[in-house]
C-alpha cells in the first residue's frame, strides 16, 4: 500500500480522536502479539500522525462529518486507487453513509464496538 493511499484512507476515516486512538491500540495490539506485523508499519504510523493532527487543530473535530459502513456501521472505510470505498471490517464496497458529526453516529448507533 502506498503512502498515498494511506493518506486516502485517513482522509476518509473521519471521526474523533477517541475512534482513532481505539484503531490504534488495536492496530498495535495485534502488531506486537504476531511474530512479524500483521498491520503494515506505515499504516500504523498514519493513523497516529492523524491522531496528532486532530489534536492540535484549531476546528472542532466533532463537528467533522463521519462515514461510517451501513452493513456492520464501521468508521474504519478505506478509499482505494478507484475510488471505491471499502469497509476494513466486513470488506463491502462502496455501502458507505454520512451522519453530519460523530455525536449523531454515537446517539443513533452507541458505542457498538465495546
Amino acid at each position: 500500500m502506498n503512502l498515498k493511499r494511506k493518506k486516502e484512507l485517513m482522509v476518509a476515516f473521519k471521526g474523533t480522536t477517541y475512534h482513532l486512538e481505539r484503531l490504534y491500540k488495536h492496530v498495535v495490539y495485534y502488531n506486537n502479539l504476531a511474530p512479524f506485523p500483521i498491520y503494515d508499519t506505515e499504516y500504523v504510523k498514519a493513523i497516529n500522525k492523524k491522531i496528532e493532527e486532530m489534536k492540535v487543530l484549531k476546528e472542532e473535530c466533532d463537528k467533522l462529518p463521519v462515514y461510517f459502513c451501513t452493513h456492520c456501521k464501521s468508521l474504519h472505510i478505506e478509499i482505494d486507487e478507484k475510488q471505491n470505498n471499502i469497509c476494513h471490517r466486513c470488506g463491502s464496497v462502496n455501502e458507505v453513509a454520512m451522519l453530519p458529526n460523530i455525536k449523531e453516529y454515537n446517539d443513533r448507533y452507541g458505542n457498538i464496538w465495546e
